[in-house]
């Protein structure tokens, strides 16, 4: 046994990673200071690091890329955000990926051959199973499951065909649960647009309430990343504001709840989907009168 660090109260939270060339790499929380720190032994004695030197970060965990790049995701408690750190650029960077919330605790993370990084992690304010990735080149958010209060303890791992597997802890019924992504997109060249349908979930072609849902479908060849709704005709960038994001998929179908603008008349919705290319659908609509006012 060897000790790698004795600097203070040093070791707690750790991970650690073997790179191609059996070298060593250990994150860990220096419960002294209240940051995070890393050590290897990669020039042949051990070398250690301080990454993050915010006031409360830990519970990490830690991924070696083919090239031998080390990739780290952890929960920053001081400001309650999943973060990011990686020595890619030859010096370490860090990045908040998620500050939507109380976001990061329970973090799990994977590199892809392509040096993509997949993290799962749980949302404690609203009691989510959420995943991010850097692989369509920016940070990606998605909901992965949000049934209950899921998403403890979560353990990713990317299988050799680029599927994600997400092992998690469900709260509300103390069962084990299990997610599986569609294939790394990454791995493929995507040209086509997803083909997606809409439908205004009411038998009567007359509502006289705002509040309606709207049924989803869409297929893509590759996977189905998000989706835009709108009352405008005009078709949305797949960078513009509004989008809602989707854990990637083929085959893609939800009732989602949609608010209708004031004014009685005719409404007609329309919805695109976008894939992980951002090509943008053909917009698919439904209509209904709205009729507020009594006779």
């Amino acid at each position: 046994t060897t000790t790698v660090d004795s600097n203070g109260n040093v070791g707690d939270y750790s991970s650690l990673a073997v790179d191609t060339s059996n070298h060593v790499h250990i994150c860990y929380f220096n419960l002294s200071n209240y940051n995070l720190k890393y050590a290897t032994n990669a020039s042949g004695s051990w070398v250690t690091t301080s990454i993050d030197n915010a006031s409360y970060v830990g519970t990490n965990l830690l991924g070696v890329d083919n090239s031998g790049y080390v990739h780290i995701s952890y929960y920053d408690w001081s400001s309650a955000d999943l973060k990011y750190a990686t020595n890619a650029s030859g010096s370490w960077v860090t990045t908040t990926v998620d500050s939507n919330g109380n976001v990061g605790d329970y973090s799990s993370l994977a590199v892809n051959s392509s040096g993509y990084v997949y993290i799962s992690y749980y949302d404690k304010t609203n009691g989510n199973l959420k995943y991010a990735t850097n692989a369509p080149g920016s940070w990606v958010i998605t909901v992965v499951d949000s049934d209950g209060d899921v998403g403890n303890y979560s353990s990713l791992a990317m299988d050799g065909s680029g599927y994600v597997h997400i092992s998690y802890y469900d709260t509300t019924n103390y069962d084990l649960k299990y997610a599986r992504s569609s294939i790394d997109t990454t791995k493929l060249t995507d040209t086509t647009a997803p083909k997606g349908t809409l439908n205004i979930n009411i038998t009567s072609k007359y509502t006289n309430n705002t509040a309606i849902t709207l049924d989803l479908s869409a297929t893509d060849i590759i996977g189905v990343t998000g989706y835009y709704i709108s009352e405008s005709s005009s078709t949305p960038a797949a960078t513009d504001s509004g989008w809602t994001t989707i854990f990637t998929t083929p085959s893609y179908s939800a009732s989602v709840s949609y608010t209708l603008s004031s004014g009685d008349g005719t409404k007609t919705v329309y919805a695109w989907y976008k894939d992980n290319e951002d090509n943008v659908s053909s917009a698919a609509s439904d209509s209904i009168a709205l009729d507020t006012t009594a006779p």
